[in-house]
């Protein structure tokens, strides 16, 4: 998928490149780019500082070595002292020139440590924030995946703020489904078929088996939405009245008719919604391709869709929202309260351990 989040270590990461966080003259002296230099093997080293000294927020390329990656592109991030001095700057130019010597040498995917963090002393949310918008900016108008490689936990923090809301709001949805659904039936929940799971694999793969098998019955849903969305969207549209999705329509025919009402051109939704592209051809080219639920999830905060038409996209899938998983209360925050920002809403997930949408 263009955007994901991932744990992992970068070293281990399989794309056309992965970026090193460097100083000045490539002396590779810690963190990643140390672990990068050890994993490249013999020779890495003496053509990497060959490209040295590089400016902060620069970017160079060398060859990955005996890394899984075939690339390594080098960036110097700014070490933070307050955040008065530039730095913010300098790290936003860290993402942009790396994703645009990506771009200049035909790259299609490229693996970004959080930049910044660390031993740079970047405070770990800024830095995050700043990671998102970049990437978001550059996916809005080029093809390419791009992933974000945490090593741990612990440096990829939610804002307090937020956590606190999605906390109150998971107690009072996905805890009271489960103090009422009982032991008993938790185990039958838990025993069902992963494809009536909320999430699954979406891989290429995965979504061709998804076109295989007939959409299930969708089943009603729970409440969801406790806090009063807000007036107006963000679309030119509005929110589509429930009239307008006809009962004999397909999904891929009620998809691609939302789109047109929206104004928005295919490019631009499946982007929004952090979809490949050759994923979205097939499901135009296809009125009987089954999409898997984050797929449609996906569509639906691309379209800015309200709960109801959500719900109702869904259905045309075979799929429902339940309060009794996760990471379905968890997307029914997001779009009960129009927030309809993919990349936070896989922050929030990863934060939770749920899968990722587009993973």
């Amino acid at each position: 998928m263009p955007f994901s989040i991932i744990r992992n270590d970068i070293v281990r990461v399989s794309c056309d490149a992965i970026v090193s966080p460097d100083d000045s003259e490539l002396s590779m002296s810690g963190g990643a780019s140390l672990a990068i230099a050890r994993a490249a093997g013999e020779g890495y080293e003496l053509m990497a500082r060959s490209l040295a000294p590089l400016e902060t927020g620069k970017a160079a390329v060398s060859i990955g070595g005996d890394l899984p990656s075939s690339w390594v592109i080098h960036t110097v991030a700014p070490v933070y002292e307050d955040g008065l001095k530039g730095e913010e700057l300098l790290l936003r130019s860290c993402y942009r020139s790396c994703l645009k010597l990506a771009a200049d040498r035909g790259f299609e995917s490229v693996a970004f440590p959080l930049l910044g963090s660390g031993t740079f002393g970047y405070p770990a949310r800024e830095a995050i924030d700043i990671a998102n918008e970049e990437i978001a900016s550059f996916l809005s108008e080029h093809d390419m995946d791009v992933i974000l490689v945490v090593f741990d936990k612990l440096s990829f923090e939610l804002s307090r703020e937020l956590l606190g809301d999605i906390e109150e709001y998971i107690d009072g949805h996905y805890a009271s489904a489960h103090a009422l659904m009982g032991s008993r039936s938790r185990e039958r929940y838990q025993a069902r078929s992963p494809r009536q799971k909320p999430f699954y694999d979406q891989s290429p793969a995965a979504e061709e088996e998804d076109a295989l098998f007939t959409p299930q019955s969708a089943h009603p849903a729970g409440p969801y939405g406790s806090a009063p969305a807000p007036s107006g969207t963000a679309f030119t549209g509005g929110v589509p009245e429930l009239s307008s999705f006809d009962v004999d329509e397909g999904f891929s025919e009620t998809l691609l008719r939302l789109i047109d009402e929206r104004g928005m051109s295919d490019s631009q939704c499946y982007r929004k919604a952090n979809l490949d592209r050759k994923l979205f051809s097939k499901i135009r080219s296809n009125p009987s391709y089954h999409p898997s639920k984050p797929t449609v999830i996906a569509l639906a905060m691309a379209l800015e869709l309200d709960m109801d038409g959500t719900e109702r996209l869904l259905m045309k899938a075979g799929y429902a929202l339940s309060d009794s998983y996760l990471s379905d209360v968890i997307v029914s925050y997001f779009i009960s309260h129009r927030v309809y920002d993919l990349f936070r809403l896989n922050e929030v997930l990863f934060h939770y351990d749920q899968p990722l949408i587009g993973q």
